[in-house]
């Protein structure tokens, strides 16, 4: 699994943000470049599967949640239950099992009016639950939020963050189970583990069950970028290979990677069919893109040839003052 830089993972900036919808249009731009004979409307369906997938896998990680939260019950209960049980197990420990912020994130999804489900039963797999209880009751983290003095929905917040911060991104078996039931998940965990650990940031113990769930798109308009970015990428993807080819003078077109290729040609894209999108921006972007998407030194080629396309395209006035400056 890729690790992300900082920025792409930061909690603070994620729904489904623009860099990852980069990145979704970036694969299947990718797909599109080595498989032509497909028609537009069957790459515009794999961005919008790969981008349901995605929604899916940060309900699932919910859902695991409380499918942990119920295997400590029931182990409780039958450690309860035992002929000869210790006084500690006749009078358990409940505080994880009662936690205020698992029971508020299942009432949200319970009321939450989406029509894409996880697509995961956690109880399918009573291994990977049975060996993420166990690490979690061994884990110093555990141990200090069930003595904690303070009985607090902040505390109860705290494991929830152990969970997703510490727990999910190092359990192999759970990498296992996703990239059975999904190739779009090979990139997301990151991702998406930042997104549901916003959504825990933004609850309110006041509010209980009536937070709300992060929206897949911040706006409309991201939707529509991702939809255009992908359209226009394809459609004028000659012209720009073009562009690409007169400009990287100094490189075999043909030896390029593929992946540079797609790279530069949506950066191209974004330059001249996004008007309100700083040239900055854009170009930042792609850049951060191919250092993590590419090859070792992809994103100083990728900056060098943008560099050389950005004088081409200023000296033919094809891109307004307004991108430069902003």
């Amino acid at each position: 699994m890729i690790t992300l830089p900082q920025d792409f993972r930061n909690p603070s900036k994620t729904m489904i943000s623009r860099t990852l919808l980069r990145i979704k249009v970036m694969h299947v731009v990718f797909s599109y470049f080595n498989n032509e004979d497909e028609d537009l409307n069957f790459f515009e369906n794999e961005l919008n599967k790969s981008l349901d997938r995605y929604y899916e896998l940060y309900l699932s990680f919910f859902t695991l949640l409380f499918s942990l939260n119920r295997y400590a019950a029931d182990v409780t209960e039958l450690r309860r239950r035992k002929f000869i049980a210790t006084e500690e197990e006749r009078n358990p420990n409940m505080r994880f099992i009662n936690n205020r912020v698992i029971s508020d994130l299942s009432k949200m999804l319970q009321n939450e009016k989406t029509q894409i489900a996880s697509p995961i039963v956690w109880e399918d797999y009573p291994e990977l639950l049975k060996k993420n209880y166990s690490t979690l009751i061994s884990s110093e983290e555990y141990r200090d939020y069930m003595n904690h003095p303070e009985d607090s929905y902040r505390q109860d917040k705290q494991i929830v963050y152990f969970i997703y911060e510490k727990l999910l991104p190092e359990n192999l078996d759970l990498f296992s189970v996703l990239e059975d039931k999904s190739i779009f998940w090979n990139d997301d965990v990151e991702f998406v583990l930042s997104m549901n650990l916003r959504t825990i940031q933004r609850m309110k113990e006041t509010k209980g069950g009536k937070n709300t769930l992060l929206p897949m798109y911040k706006t409309e308009e991201d939707k529509v970028f991702a939809q255009r970015l992908l359209q226009q990428s394809i459609l004028k993807r000659e012209e720009y290979i073009k562009i690409i080819s007169e400009t990287s003078t100094q490189w075999e077109f043909d030896r390029m990677a593929i992946i540079d290729r797609v790279i530069l040609c949506m950066a191209i894209t974004e330059i001249l069919e996004f008007p309100t999108i700083p040239v900055a921006v854009t170009l930042d972007e792609y850049i951060e893109i191919a250092k993590y998407y590419s090859t070792e030194k992809s994103s100083i080629f990728v900056n060098g040839i943008l560099e050389r396309i950005m004088e081409r395209l200023v000296s033919e006035n094809r891109v307004s003052r307004l991108k430069l400056t902003n």
